[in-house]
C-alpha cells in the first residue's frame, strides 16, 4: 500500500530529526571521552608524570631531582653574591652620584665646574 503524501512527508522530516540527534549523540560521546583523554597530556601541571609523580619510584626520583636542582641554585646564588667591601663600595658610589645629582652646579669647587 502506498502511503499518503502527508505521512511521507512526515517520515522524511522524522529521519532528518533522527539523523541530527544522532550526530549529536556521537559528538557528544566522542567528546566525554576524547577531551579528558588528551586533557592530561595537554597540560604542563597535569600531565602523567605529575600525575603518577606521588607513587613509588617516581616519587623518590622526582624528589631526588627537585633536591639536586635546589642544592645547584644555592650554590650558583653563593657564587654570585659581592662580598662585603663589594657591596660597601657600591653603596658609596650609588651615595656620591646621589650627591652629584642634588648638589647645584655652583656648589661645586672650580675644578669640578663642566664649561660650556
Amino acid at each position: 500500500m502506498l502511503k499518503q503524501p502527508a505521512a511521507a512527508a512526515e517520515a522524511v522530516r522524522m529521519r532528518d530529526v533522527r539523523n541530527n540527534l544522532c550526530a549529536v549523540a556521537v559528538i557528544a560521546v566522542l567528546s566525554a571521552v576524547a577531551i579528558p583523554a588528551f586533557a592530561g597530556y595537554a597540560g604542563v601541571e597535569g600531565g602523567p608524570a605529575a600525575a603518577s609523580a606521588h607513587s613509588g619510584l617516581v616519587a623518590g626520583f622526582v624528589a631526588h631531582l627537585k633536591r639536586e636542582d635546589d642544592e645547584q641554585e644555592v650554590k650558583t646564588l653563593a657564587e654570585n653574591q659581592p662580598s662585603l667591601s663589594e657591596r660597601q663600595e657600591a653603596r658609596e658610589r650609588r651615595e656620591e652620584a646621589d650627591e652629584e645629582e642634588v648638589r647645584p652646579p655652583e656648589a661645586m669647587p672650580e675644578g669640578e665646574q663642566e664649561e660650556g
